[in-house]
């Protein structure tokens, strides 16, 4: 089966290991209007590596947060993680349109796929024709586990939010990177190269971006979850009050004994990064910084990571120049924006 299409209305559900994340866009001439969102925290080993595990917990977390949040339509976009899909670019004859495409992925999928068809979701894209052969057209070919697709398309159901775009994680950031990559001051005259750096709970990803396109990530064991431990030890607070004292930055000697040596241990794992990336054999400078995440706003990130990396960093903010219903708290919205990247490539699908 193909992948299911996207809605002229959607919420894009962002779900990881730490929380329910959702933001709601709707379509305004040529931009987009951000409706409604909310964040609810999981609780532990609800999701992780990847995996639900427990997919009740995930729909009674993410229908607390349709209650926040109150959007105005159920259609709703999720993405796997990369790591569950395979991506292959294609060479076929360029006369072929979308359904004979399609007819011929299914008859050569044991070709393209290391598992059986009958339990393959998958979709395509073409890229135009081949530069050096016209007569050729390149496809973009994704294909997962439908069982894979099941566990997150289940809980959206059972919090009575209708699946109608399932969507890939590299993709849906690349969308919401190119939303805010105009308003970055970045070197726009040339092929522009940069860093991606999203802070989640436990692991901090970064991403090597190339024009629009992904082309490097890597992993560091390293995120915002060990601060907010770090801080619940030292004040006897539960979770979400130790969340806020974090974004506020922490008073006096606590400020030296946890929250710098944070911020140094992140830095060292972004250099680390952007060292690997260039003995990779990558001859493309990164010339630029971008942090995204529910820590990267931390006071002093920043600074620390651009110190250690000997390159200018940025606060992302895909949502910059969208509108915002007026209902919204534009404050608190701009404080919880850097955890909204993914639902908002998700939501991003408007229209597609």
């Amino acid at each position: 089966m193909r992948l299911l299409k996207a809605s002229k209305s959607l919420i894009g559900v962002d779900i990881t290991s730490s929380a329910v994340k959702l933001l709601e866009l709707k379509k305004s001439r040529n931009t987009y209007q951000v409706e409604s969102y909310a964040i609810r925290p999981l609780s532990d080993n609800a999701v992780g590596e990847g995996r639900i595990h427990n997919i009740k917990d995930v729909a009674h977390t993410l229908g607390q947060a349709l209650d926040d949040a109150r959007p105005s339509t159920r259609k709703a976009a999720i993405a796997i993680p990369s790591s569950a899909a395979i991506t292959k670019m294609l060479t076929l004859p360029a006369a072929l349109n979308e359904e004979e495409v399609e007819e011929r992925l299914m008859v050569e999928s044991d070709h393209h796929l290391p598992f059986a068809f009958n339990d393959v979701a998958f979709d395509f894209l073409s890229l135009g024709p081949v530069h050096s052969s016209p007569h050729l057209q390149q496809i973009l070919l994704v294909a997962c586990r439908q069982q894979d697709i099941w566990h997150w398309t289940e809980a959206l159901e059972q919090a009575g939010l209708e699946p109608v775009a399932v969507d890939m994680e590299t993709f849906a950031i690349e969308r919401a990177f190119a939303a805010m990559s105009a308003y970055l001051p970045l070197n726009h005259g040339s092929p522009t190269c940069v860093g991606l750096v999203d802070i989640g709970a436990v692991v901090s990803s970064f991403h090597v971006i190339q024009e629009t396109r992904i082309v490097y990530t890597h992993d560091s064991p390293v995120g915002g979850e060990q601060l907010t431990q770090a801080v619940q030890a030292h004040y006897a607070l539960d979770k979400a009050a130790a969340e806020q004292a974090k974004r506020r930055g922490l008073p006096g000697d606590f400020q030296h004994a946890l929250l710098t040596p944070f911020l140094e241990a992140l830095a060292r794992q972004v250099a680390r990064a952007l060292q690997l990336y260039y003995t990779q054999g990558r001859s493309i400078e990164v010339t630029h910084l971008v942090l995204v995440g529910g820590s990267s706003s931390v006071p002093g990130l920043a600074d620390h990571i651009a110190t250690a990396c000997g390159i200018p960093v940025t606060l992302g903010n895909p949502l910059q120049t969208m509108q915002l219903n007026k209902r919204l708290d534009g404050q608190t919205l701009s404080e919880d924006l850097p955890a909204l990247l993914n639902a908002c490539g998700l939501a991003m699908r408007v229209g597609l």
